[in-house]
């Protein structure tokens, strides 16, 4: 099913109105579903916590859509919701530990989101082992292809500090992709 161009407004105005509420959750579904899970994936690598986490941005999404003043574009809004949901469950959930971390890339394997793709299963496992801030801001910007102020606006830091994590997490992941060869 093709999806014809929809403004933003339209969905937030279908989010809003009464009894128009499913309609809007389906068409943002339609128009940006892929991609926040998709970057819900890369982000928590895990499918049952990419799913627990999109499920609770909807969710987070349908309560707060009256309140979306416009200030910033609806993906960039929604994507400060799925990372503020994303760090609350890594809150519950304890770090993955170094046992944990040798079995990533057998559990990569065999996810069908990474469709066996040996290059991009190192690359998300090289990504998994950065900081959170380095992670947050290579995500974003490599996987999710935002500017600058985009990510600005959603993680609440400087544009230079991001393009310093940005810098420093894309040198890491390139050690961690060399030593993989």
């Amino acid at each position: 099913m093709q999806v014809t161009k929809v403004s933003d407004k339209e969905i937030i105005d279908l989010l809003k109105r009464k009894g128009t509420l499913d309609q809007g959750l389906r068409l943002f579904v339609k128009v940006y579903g892929k991609d926040l899970y998709g970057f819900l994936r890369t982000f928590s690598l895990q499918q049952a916590d990419a799913d627990e986490i999109f499920q609770e941005t909807l969710i987070k999404l349908m309560e707060k859509a009256r309140s979306f003043k416009g200030q910033s574009s609806l993906k960039t809004w929604v994507w400060t919701i799925a990372r503020n949901k994303t760090i609350d469950h890594k809150r519950k959930v304890k770090r993955l530990n170094i046992h944990e971390a040798e079995g990533l890339e057998n559990s990569l394997r065999e996810d069908s989101f990474f469709n066996g793709d040996e290059w991009l299963i190192r690359l998300h496992k090289a990504v998994s082992e950065l900081p959170d801030a380095q992670r947050e801001v290579f995500v974003l910007r490599y996987f999710e292809e935002m500017r600058y102020d985009q990510i600005a606006k959603i993680t609440a830091k400087s544009k230079s500090t991001l393009k310093t994590s940005f810098h420093y997490a894309t040198i890491k992941v390139a050690e961690k992709l060399k030593k993989q060869l």
